[in-house]
Protein backbone atom coordinates (compact mmCIF):
# COMPACT_ATOMS: atom_id res chain seq x y z
CA UNK A 1 0.00 0.00 0.00
CA UNK A 2 1.36 3.24 -1.05
CA UNK A 3 2.35 5.53 2.11
CA UNK A 4 0.28 8.30 3.05
CA UNK A 5 1.57 12.32 2.56
CA UNK A 6 -0.47 14.12 5.05
CA UNK A 7 0.11 18.03 4.63
CA UNK A 8 -2.14 19.30 7.85
CA UNK A 9 -3.09 23.51 6.58
CA UNK A 10 -5.60 24.52 9.80
CA UNK A 11 -7.25 22.09 12.91
CA UNK A 12 -10.01 21.66 9.98
CA UNK A 13 -7.56 19.56 7.79
CA UNK A 14 -6.31 17.69 10.45
CA UNK A 15 -9.09 16.34 10.91
CA UNK A 16 -9.87 15.41 7.57
CA UNK A 17 -6.52 13.80 6.99
CA UNK A 18 -7.81 11.75 10.11
CA UNK A 19 -10.92 10.07 8.60
CA UNK A 20 -8.93 9.97 5.02
CA UNK A 21 -5.98 8.11 6.36
CA UNK A 22 -7.62 4.83 6.25
CA UNK A 23 -8.14 5.21 2.49
CA UNK A 24 -4.04 4.32 1.95
CA UNK A 25 -3.43 6.53 -0.80
CA UNK A 26 -2.21 10.19 -0.62
CA UNK A 27 -3.70 12.51 0.80
CA UNK A 28 -2.22 15.56 -0.49
CA UNK A 29 -2.86 20.14 -0.23
CA UNK A 30 -3.41 21.42 -3.73
CA UNK A 31 -0.42 23.75 -4.99
CA UNK A 32 -1.47 27.30 -5.62
CA UNK A 33 -0.48 28.86 -8.43
CA UNK A 34 -2.54 30.99 -11.13
CA UNK A 35 -5.49 32.99 -10.47
CA UNK A 36 -8.91 30.69 -10.89
CA UNK A 37 -10.14 29.28 -13.99
CA UNK A 38 -11.12 31.54 -16.79
CA UNK A 39 -13.93 29.04 -17.76
CA UNK A 40 -17.23 29.82 -17.00
CA UNK A 41 -18.23 27.25 -13.86
CA UNK A 42 -22.02 25.79 -13.76
CA UNK A 43 -24.46 27.39 -10.92
CA UNK A 44 -23.99 25.48 -7.87
CA UNK A 45 -27.68 24.46 -8.10
CA UNK A 46 -26.50 22.17 -10.85
CA UNK A 47 -27.89 18.60 -9.87
CA UNK A 48 -25.44 15.58 -11.04
CA UNK A 49 -24.65 11.97 -10.67
CA UNK A 50 -22.15 10.37 -9.69
CA UNK A 51 -21.84 6.88 -10.37
CA UNK A 52 -19.23 4.82 -8.09
CA UNK A 53 -19.09 0.72 -9.53
CA UNK A 54 -16.78 -1.61 -7.15
CA UNK A 55 -16.70 -4.51 -9.59
CA UNK A 56 -13.58 -7.28 -10.51
CA UNK A 57 -12.93 -9.45 -14.01
CA UNK A 58 -12.68 -12.64 -10.90
CA UNK A 59 -16.66 -12.38 -10.14
CA UNK A 60 -19.18 -13.79 -12.34
CA UNK A 61 -21.85 -11.55 -10.86
CA UNK A 62 -19.96 -8.14 -12.21
CA UNK A 63 -20.10 -8.91 -16.11
CA UNK A 64 -23.75 -7.52 -16.21
CA UNK A 65 -22.61 -4.41 -14.08
CA UNK A 66 -19.77 -3.42 -16.22
CA UNK A 67 -22.18 -3.38 -19.28
CA UNK A 68 -24.19 -0.94 -17.73
CA UNK A 69 -21.31 1.27 -16.85
CA UNK A 70 -20.84 1.09 -20.54
CA UNK A 71 -24.07 2.36 -21.31
CA UNK A 72 -23.73 5.30 -18.35
CA UNK A 73 -20.49 6.08 -19.92
CA UNK A 74 -21.64 6.49 -23.71
CA UNK A 75 -24.70 8.80 -21.72
CA UNK A 76 -22.42 10.82 -19.75
CA UNK A 77 -20.54 12.10 -23.34
CA UNK A 78 -23.91 13.88 -24.44
CA UNK A 79 -23.93 17.68 -24.61
CA UNK A 80 -24.82 18.87 -20.80
CA UNK A 81 -24.77 15.45 -19.12
CA UNK A 82 -24.26 15.40 -15.60
CA UNK A 83 -23.41 12.38 -15.14
CA UNK A 84 -20.19 10.75 -14.09
CA UNK A 85 -19.62 6.97 -14.55
CA UNK A 86 -16.84 5.83 -12.61
CA UNK A 87 -15.49 1.85 -12.53
CA UNK A 88 -13.13 0.62 -9.38
CA UNK A 89 -11.73 -2.78 -9.43
CA UNK A 90 -11.08 -4.55 -6.18
CA UNK A 91 -8.22 -6.50 -5.51
CA UNK A 92 -9.92 -9.45 -3.34
CA UNK A 93 -11.28 -11.55 -6.06
CA UNK A 94 -7.94 -12.05 -7.24
CA UNK A 95 -6.67 -14.96 -5.46
CA UNK A 96 -9.26 -17.17 -7.03
CA UNK A 97 -7.41 -17.72 -10.09
CA UNK A 98 -7.73 -14.55 -12.26
CA UNK A 99 -5.42 -11.86 -11.40
CA UNK A 100 -7.36 -8.68 -12.92
CA UNK A 101 -5.30 -6.22 -14.28
CA UNK A 102 -6.72 -2.83 -12.95
CA UNK A 103 -7.11 -4.22 -9.68
CA UNK A 104 -6.05 -2.29 -6.84
CA UNK A 105 -5.72 -2.42 -2.67
CA UNK A 106 -6.42 1.08 -3.00
CA UNK A 107 -10.02 0.64 -4.58
CA UNK A 108 -10.72 -1.82 -2.09
CA UNK A 109 -9.77 0.33 0.98
CA UNK A 110 -11.91 2.54 -0.56
CA UNK A 111 -14.75 0.64 -0.87
CA UNK A 112 -14.28 -0.08 2.67
CA UNK A 113 -14.51 3.59 3.97
CA UNK A 114 -17.74 3.56 2.41
CA UNK A 115 -18.73 0.75 4.98
CA UNK A 116 -17.14 2.53 7.78
CA UNK A 117 -18.86 5.63 7.01
CA UNK A 118 -22.28 3.74 6.66
CA UNK A 119 -21.04 1.93 10.12
CA UNK A 120 -21.97 -1.54 8.03
CA UNK A 121 -19.38 -4.90 7.49
CA UNK A 122 -21.39 -5.65 4.52
CA UNK A 123 -18.91 -5.12 1.16
CA UNK A 124 -19.85 -6.73 -2.23
CA UNK A 125 -19.11 -6.89 -5.56
CA UNK A 126 -21.15 -5.77 -7.91
CA UNK A 127 -21.64 -2.84 -5.62
CA UNK A 128 -22.97 1.02 -7.02
CA UNK A 129 -22.28 3.83 -5.43
CA UNK A 130 -24.34 6.99 -6.28
CA UNK A 131 -23.28 10.17 -5.11
CA UNK A 132 -21.32 8.64 -2.22
CA UNK A 133 -24.82 7.67 -0.34
CA UNK A 134 -26.73 5.36 -2.45
CA UNK A 135 -25.67 1.53 -2.55
CA UNK A 136 -26.94 -1.43 -3.98
CA UNK A 137 -26.10 -4.04 -6.18
CA UNK A 138 -24.17 -2.43 -9.50
CA UNK A 139 -26.27 -5.39 -11.99
CA UNK A 140 -30.20 -3.71 -11.04
CA UNK A 141 -30.95 -1.65 -13.80
CA UNK A 142 -33.91 -0.38 -12.46
CA UNK A 143 -32.48 0.43 -9.28
CA UNK A 144 -29.62 2.20 -11.20
CA UNK A 145 -32.08 4.24 -13.15
CA UNK A 146 -33.71 5.68 -10.14
CA UNK A 147 -31.36 6.29 -8.38
CA UNK A 148 -29.90 8.52 -10.92
CA UNK A 149 -33.00 10.40 -11.48
CA UNK A 150 -32.99 11.34 -7.95
CA UNK A 151 -29.43 12.56 -7.91
CA UNK A 152 -30.77 14.62 -11.13
CA UNK A 153 -33.30 16.57 -9.30
CA UNK A 154 -31.11 17.45 -6.14
CA UNK A 155 -29.14 21.01 -6.05
CA UNK A 156 -25.50 20.81 -5.99
CA UNK A 157 -23.54 21.57 -2.97
CA UNK A 158 -20.34 22.65 -4.23
CA UNK A 159 -19.40 23.77 -7.96
CA UNK A 160 -16.05 23.14 -10.05
CA UNK A 161 -14.02 23.75 -13.00
CA UNK A 162 -10.90 21.54 -14.38
CA UNK A 163 -8.36 22.03 -16.63
CA UNK A 164 -6.09 18.76 -17.38
CA UNK A 165 -2.82 19.03 -19.47
CA UNK A 166 -0.65 15.57 -20.26
CA UNK A 167 2.53 16.48 -20.28
CA UNK A 168 6.18 14.19 -20.02
CA UNK A 169 4.39 11.47 -18.53
CA UNK A 170 2.08 13.40 -15.98
CA UNK A 171 -1.29 15.19 -15.90
CA UNK A 172 -1.38 18.41 -14.79
CA UNK A 173 -5.24 18.77 -13.18
CA UNK A 174 -5.90 22.59 -12.37
CA UNK A 175 -9.36 23.27 -10.34
CA UNK A 176 -11.62 25.99 -9.01
CA UNK A 177 -14.08 24.67 -6.65
CA UNK A 178 -16.45 26.50 -4.72
CA UNK A 179 -19.72 26.45 -2.96
CA UNK A 180 -19.74 24.45 0.35
CA UNK A 181 -16.08 23.21 1.12
CA UNK A 182 -15.99 22.61 4.52
CA UNK A 183 -15.31 19.27 5.95
CA UNK A 184 -14.57 18.14 2.56
CA UNK A 185 -11.79 16.88 -0.18
CA UNK A 186 -11.40 16.86 -3.75
CA UNK A 187 -11.38 13.58 -5.58
CA UNK A 188 -9.09 13.72 -8.71
CA UNK A 189 -9.72 10.68 -10.99
CA UNK A 190 -7.82 9.88 -14.17
CA UNK A 191 -9.67 7.48 -15.99
CA UNK A 192 -9.87 4.71 -19.02
CA UNK A 193 -12.89 5.30 -21.04
CA UNK A 194 -12.93 2.12 -22.97
CA UNK A 195 -11.30 -1.62 -21.84
CA UNK A 196 -11.76 -4.71 -23.24
CA UNK A 197 -10.16 -8.10 -21.43
CA UNK A 198 -9.89 -11.91 -22.45
CA UNK A 199 -10.53 -13.99 -19.58
CA UNK A 200 -8.47 -17.12 -19.16
CA UNK A 201 -9.19 -18.32 -15.54
CA UNK A 202 -11.24 -17.95 -12.53
CA UNK A 203 -15.24 -17.72 -12.07
CA UNK A 204 -15.76 -15.72 -15.86
CA UNK A 205 -12.98 -18.06 -17.68
CA UNK A 206 -13.69 -18.17 -21.60
CA UNK A 207 -15.77 -14.49 -21.42
CA UNK A 208 -14.95 -11.22 -23.65
CA UNK A 209 -15.37 -8.87 -20.53
CA UNK A 210 -16.10 -4.43 -21.16
CA UNK A 211 -15.03 -2.00 -18.98
CA UNK A 212 -15.48 1.44 -19.57
CA UNK A 213 -14.18 4.68 -16.88
CA UNK A 214 -12.15 2.43 -15.20
CA UNK A 215 -9.97 4.56 -12.64
CA UNK A 216 -6.55 4.16 -13.13
CA UNK A 217 -5.05 6.73 -10.81
CA UNK A 218 -6.75 8.86 -7.86
CA UNK A 219 -5.45 11.78 -6.15
CA UNK A 220 -6.74 12.81 -2.68
CA UNK A 221 -6.41 16.56 -2.26
CA UNK A 222 -7.18 19.89 0.66
CA UNK A 223 -8.34 21.98 -1.54
CA UNK A 224 -7.89 25.06 1.04
CA UNK A 225 -9.24 28.21 1.66
CA UNK A 226 -9.08 29.35 -1.84
CA UNK A 227 -10.80 26.45 -3.45
CA UNK A 228 -7.93 26.47 -6.49
CA UNK A 229 -4.48 25.20 -6.92
CA UNK A 230 -3.20 22.46 -9.01
CA UNK A 231 -1.86 18.71 -8.52
CA UNK A 232 0.12 16.35 -11.24
CA UNK A 233 -1.10 12.70 -11.37
CA UNK A 234 0.79 10.00 -13.06
CA UNK A 235 0.16 8.58 -16.49
CA UNK A 236 -0.33 4.76 -16.96
CA UNK A 237 2.45 4.48 -19.63
CA UNK A 238 -0.22 1.65 -21.46
CA UNK A 239 -2.79 4.57 -21.37
CA UNK A 240 -3.63 6.26 -24.55
CA UNK A 241 -4.71 10.39 -24.45
CA UNK A 242 -7.65 9.60 -27.03
CA UNK A 243 -9.02 7.22 -24.17
CA UNK A 244 -8.77 9.03 -20.66
CA UNK A 245 -10.28 12.32 -19.06
CA UNK A 246 -10.65 13.60 -15.69
CA UNK A 247 -13.19 13.00 -13.50
CA UNK A 248 -13.07 15.22 -10.07
CA UNK A 249 -15.87 15.71 -7.34
CA UNK A 250 -15.87 16.89 -3.83
CA UNK A 251 -16.84 14.74 -1.00
CA UNK A 252 -17.89 15.19 2.40
CA UNK A 253 -14.35 13.31 4.58
CA UNK A 254 -16.77 12.09 7.42
CA UNK A 255 -20.21 10.88 5.36
CA UNK A 256 -18.94 10.47 2.07
CA UNK A 257 -21.62 12.27 0.45
CA UNK A 258 -20.61 13.80 -2.72
CA UNK A 259 -21.51 17.63 -3.22
CA UNK A 260 -20.52 18.31 -6.71
CA UNK A 261 -18.53 17.05 -9.98
CA UNK A 262 -16.97 17.96 -13.32
CA UNK A 263 -14.83 16.29 -16.18
CA UNK A 264 -12.19 17.31 -18.10
CA UNK A 265 -10.98 16.40 -21.56
CA UNK A 266 -7.17 16.12 -21.82
CA UNK A 267 -4.72 18.27 -23.55
CA UNK A 268 -0.99 18.14 -24.54
CA UNK A 269 1.32 20.50 -23.34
Amino acid sequence: MESKTVIALTSAVVSVAVVFGCFGYPLLAAADGRPPLDEVVEPVDSPFAVVELFTSEGCSSCPPADLLLVELSARSRQPDSRLYPLTFHVDYWDKLGWPDRFADELWSERQRRYALAWRTSRVFTPQAVVNGHDSFVGSRRGRLDNAIEQALQRPAEAKLALEAVRERGLVQVQFDASGRLDGAVLQIALVQEGATSEVARGENRGRTLRHANVVRELQTVIPGRSGWGRVELPYPADLERSSARVVAFVQDAQSMAIRGAAAAELREG
